[in-house]
């Protein structure tokens, strides 16, 4: 005998929505670290985070290998150019996460999460896959902290 009255769902309520928080990823050229933390977050946590990436000293093009080791992980950048901390409005983040190495401009008014993920720019390819796994772990645990709206 079922504990359900006819019509009623035997699932739990769903939780209610939580509002996706924009965070930008930082680093220094726009090409390795950030872009990765960038693609990553919209890969997984789309339903929590908005993601968008800058550098401090914007490069031209992103590097081949940092598109190849997240192709290996069926993430894709898209058609991602490299831009400049100045291009992003950052009154709509909720949050910066510095991978760059460099203290930030003190004019920031937002929290800032200093993330010290080597960077492997002209490093061969194990370099570029550990910076991934090291960034692909932590923006796993940033979007745990969304979904559990502890960001």
């Amino acid at each position: 005998m079922s504990r359900f009255s006819p019509g009623e769902s035997k699932r739990p309520p769903a939780p209610p929505a939580v509002p996706r928080k924009r965070v930008l990823f930082v680093c220094l050229g726009n090409i390795c670290r950030s872009p990765m933390g960038e693609a990553l977050a919209r890969k997984y946590g789309s339903d929590v985070i908005v993601a968008d990436s800058a550098g401090l000293t914007p490069a031209v093009v992103t590097t081949h290998l940092t598109r190849l080791v997240l192709r290996e992980r069926n993430v894709d950048l898209g058609d991602h150019l490299p831009k400049s901390l100045d291009e992003v409005d950052l009154n709509r983040c909720d949050l910066i996460v510095n991978m760059s190495g460099v203290k930030l401009p003190s004019t920031i008014r937002i929290p800032v999460e200093e993330w010290p993920v080597k960077d492997p720019y002209g490093a061969l390819e194990p370099a570029y896959r550990t910076a991934c796994d090291d960034i692909e772990t932590r923006v796993m645990r940033l979007i745990l902290r969304a979904r559990t709206g502890k960001l």
